[in-house]
């Protein structure tokens, strides 16, 4: 009866830890997000970087920044 068991559950844990498609989708998904976040993280930094220039730009043409 033991064996039977024991063998039983192994069998449903390796079924378990098996990939399926929507595990491969799921996962590649991920790291498209991850990817995009990353980019997304890199345009705001740009952004700020050109509002601050822009910002300094226009101190030196009117004195003033934007309203």
């Amino acid at each position: 009866m033991g064996f039977f068991i024991s063998w039983r559950f192994t069998f449903v844990a390796s079924f378990l830890t098996v990939a399926t498609p929507q595990d491969n989708i799921i996962e590649a998904l991920e790291a498209e997000i991850i990817k995009l976040k990353t980019q997304l993280s890199d345009t705001e930094e740009k952004y700020q970087k050109m509002r601050k220039k822009f910002d300094d730009l226009m101190i030196k043409m009117h004195g003033g920044g934007r309203k």
